[in-house]
């Protein structure tokens, strides 16, 4: 599996209802904003490619004020305009007002702090929404179709250990032969034990 397949493969995956966006298919959003998602998570994957990571981190799905918005997991338009590691070919479609995620600060001031750059994702990589188009929760049958997904993800990487931001991603996948823990969700209360449990993890790898 090459970046090159694995993006087309997100680009043409059908998803179950109205309430499940794939945001890097440009036949279910603005065309533009899809290639530009999509052309953000090859050069993020290439670059991940390089860094030659050890470590994955899974979350639940893309965030509304995230991923969504920017194609790659636990980043916003606020990192790819502020963080040196975008540096480049990295763009956002909302220049004017970029949106920062919280949980994405979070994640990227850990990331900066121990300058360890681990591979993320997302157990379900597409947005599921609720009605008024904020985050919704991914169903069993969301989490099936993103563990196959993940199985492709981890062949272009020499993962050695998985860690799941947050119990869903967890739930999925504690019995994989590369899950080595837990690490609370910045969300809900949660950044100070997150950002702990992060920078302990991210430090073990320094080189």
């Amino acid at each position: 599996m090459t970046p090159e397949r694995f993006v087309k493969l997100l680009q043409d995956q059908k998803l179950s209802d109205e309430h499940r966006h794939n945001f890097y298919c440009p036949s279910e959003e603005n065309p533009g904003e899809a290639r530009m998602k999509s052309k953000n998570l090859l050069l993020y994957l290439k670059k991940m490619q390089e860094l030659d990571p050890k470590i994955l981190l899974v979350g639940e799905a893309p965030g509304y004020k995230g991923c969504k918005r920017s194609g790659i997991p636990f980043t916003s338009e606020y990192q790819i305009l502020n963080n040196d590691f975008f540096k480049g070919e990295f763009e956002v479609f909302n220049t004017d007002n970029p949106k920062c995620e919280k949980s994405a600060k979070v994640i990227w001031d850990t990331i900066e702090k121990t300058r360890q750059f681990p591979l993320m994702w997302n157990i379900y990589p597409f947005h599921p929404s609720t009605r008024d188009g904020r985050n919704g929760k991914p169903n069993a049958k969301d989490v099936d179709m993103g563990k196959d997904i993940l199985e492709k993800l981890l062949t272009m990487f020499n993962i050695s250990c998985m860690y799941c931001i947050g119990r869903k991603s967890e739930y999925a996948l504690k019995n994989h032969k590369l899950f080595k823990g837990y690490v609370r969700h910045p969300s809900h209360g949660g950044i100070r034990e997150c950002k702990e449990s992060l920078e302990n993890i991210l430090n073990r790898f320094t080189k």
